[in-house]
């Protein structure tokens, strides 16, 4: 029972992203389609049935997201992994359907960032827990042997001594939670320019086609803005939101 339900959770916290990504797929082809005919009566029908998909997304999304959050209560296991792996794979599918070349450098841009940045980052970021971790059973083991001499520290007079290492100690502590900190604002940076980088790359790629005449205004704005979304859509999956 405790797989099956980790099972449908990863399903709808993929669905829920996905969602994302159509639905603002479908408003960008609607909305481009619209201003670009204007009074053209033929295409009431077509409009009808995208605001229909953009409805059935939205619906999908707001369930999917509620349904989620509330299996969640009951899951134990984590579950960004799976609906890392399960979206990156779902979404670069969706846009290599929309244009295959845009398609292969979002797959690109999602193993970058959601695969090399942050296992790149935690390595040296583990590292540097680790650290802390023993200097941190250090100061404890340092704190409680104080403790116990409490009696001969006041006997002999070794209470500024005592306090000068205990500030030492404080000082160093800072210092090393200031570098984990550091790495961490770090990993965030190189993924805000991960995901500028292949926005802008998408944008660029998708603008030339264009000029060439090999795609329609409509498909590149559908193109261009269910990239941009499923890239900061997996930034959110994989908890790492700027």
């Amino acid at each position: 029972m405790e797989k099956l339900k980790y099972i449908i959770s990863v399903i709808l916290g993929t669905t829920k992203h996905i969602a994302s990504v159509v639905f603002a797929a479908y408003a960008a082809k609607g909305i481009s389609i619209a201003v670009n005919s204007l009074g053209a009566p033929s295409l009431t029908v077509e409009l009808t049935h995208i605001f229909l998909i953009i409805m059935v997304a939205a619906g999908v999304r707001m369930l999917s997201g509620i349904l989620e959050a509330i299996l969640q209560n009951y899951v134990s296991e984590n579950t960004v992994k799976p609906v890392t792996i399960a979206y990156s794979v779902l979404a670069s599918a969706l846009i290599f359907y929309l244009y295959p070349v845009v398609g292969i450098i979002a797959a690109i841009g999602f193993v970058t960032i959601n695969g090399i940045l942050p296992l790149s980052a935690a390595m040296n970021i583990t590292e540097a827990r680790f650290d802390y971790l023993a200097f941190y059973n250090k100061l404890t083991d340092f704190m409680r042997e104080t403790a116990r001499s409490i009696d001969e520290i006041l006997q002999y007079n070794q209470g500024e001594e005592i306090l000068e290492e205990i500030s030492e100690y404080g000082d160093a502590q800072t210092e090393k939670r200031e570098v984990i900190l550091e790495m961490e604002k770090e990993k965030q940076l190189y993924v805000t320019i991960s995901r500028t980088a292949f926005c802008l790359i998408i944008a660029v790629v998708l603008i030339m086609i264009f000029n060439k005449g090999k795609i329609s205004f409509d498909r590149l704005m559908m193109t261009l803005v269910a990239s941009v979304i499923a890239i900061r859509e997996s930034v959110k999956v994989h908890k790492v939101d700027i």
